[in-house]
């Protein structure tokens, strides 16, 4: 009886002593976390799933409705008259249908479908800016100057999330499809 009462006794230290250890090294493992506030990790998770949802729409558009989003935002920002709308709005469907037909061409490579839509994108775009008045001219070029922040600020988080430090990049391989990486104001 003595000797089972010693062998149930070193059976509960060696539980104890393992428990022990156990604790320890949890709470060891959390000393180094830091947790997000509920509100800001609420915001993150919120602003992913939209990220994603743009995604996902984005690529469901026809070229129709992108030139027509994008004709609804340049109306928005520049305040277009009736007649400077429908213009753009024709504008942006040549271009959009121009943009289709390069990204399904199988016989060029990824880099020249990038140069070709940006061609076209730069092309449309100088002739927008004849259809615009000076004010609404600044006006994009202050709505583009400030896209092409928020683009390079996100370029940034990716690499700062990346942890590469800053200025010593390097470049990301390019996907192995054909795809291209669209800008959300692209046609």
């Amino acid at each position: 009886m003595f000797v089972q009462k010693l062998k149930v006794m070193k059976l509960l230290r060696i539980t104890l002593a393992a428990l022990v250890v156990g604790l320890g090294t949890t709470a060891t493992a959390q000393v180094g976390k830091t947790k997000m506030p509920p509100k800001a990790e609420n915001q993150m998770v919120k602003e992913s799933k939209e990220v994603k949802e743009s995604k996902e729409v984005k690529e469901k558009l026809t070229p129709e409705e992108k030139a027509e989003r994008f004709t609804n935002k340049l109306d928005k920002e520049l305040e277009l008259s009736p007649a400077q709308r429908s213009k753009i709005s024709e504008l942006n469907q040549g271009i959009a249908q121009k943009n289709e037909a390069i990204r399904n061409d199988k016989t060029i490579t990824p880099q020249q479908k990038k140069e070709r839509i940006r061609a076209n994108k730069e092309q449309g775009h100088a002739m927008m800016k004849d259809m615009l008045d000076e004010r609404q001219n600044l006006k994009l070029a202050e709505w583009e100057q400030k896209k092409k922040e928020q683009r390079d600020a996100q370029i940034e988080r990716k690499k700062e999330m990346k942890g590469v430090p800053e200025g010593k990049g390097k470049p990301t391989p390019r996907p192995a499809s054909n795809e291209i990486e669209e800008d959300e104001d692209d046609l």
